[in-house]
Order: C-alpha cells, then structure tokens, then sequence
C-alpha cells in the first residue's frame, strides 16, 4: 500500500503533537486533569460556589481526587 503525502503528513504532525504534549499512554494515566479555582478571598467565602461548582462536576463524571484536581490559589 503506498501511502499518499498528506497522510503522510497527518500522521507525522499527530506523532510530533502528542509526543510534545506528553499523550502517551502511560503518562496520560498518572496525571489527573487540573482545574484552576481563582479568587482573591479565602476559600470560606466561596463555600456554597465551591458547593455548586463540585456537584456540577459530579453530575458529568467528575470526582475530585479521583479524576480530577482542582487547584485552589
């Protein structure tokens, strides 16, 4: 079978872009996805956000500590 140029190319370009953003397959395992929660008060203001914001997750798959982490700054 002889492979045309620009599937050629597709396929170089898909192998050089997963291999600079670390998308193999057991890297991709060890890492859970990070979620950035940014504000400039304390955390205890934001309790019933974070409330709501955390069973909006859990209502599309989303459990933190489990697959998923979220960052608080």
């Amino acid at each position: 079978m002889v492979m045309k140029r620009r599937e050629f190319v597709a396929l170089l370009g898909g192998a050089s872009l997963s291999s600079v953003l670390g998308l193999s397959a057991g890297h991709a395992q060890s890492r859970l996805p990070v979620i950035g929660f940014l504000h400039s008060a304390s955390l205890e203001p934001n309790m019933k956000r974070l409330e709501g914001f955390r069973r909006g997750l859990l209502s599309v798959g989303f459990v933190e500590g489990e697959n998923v982490a979220i960052d608080f700054r």
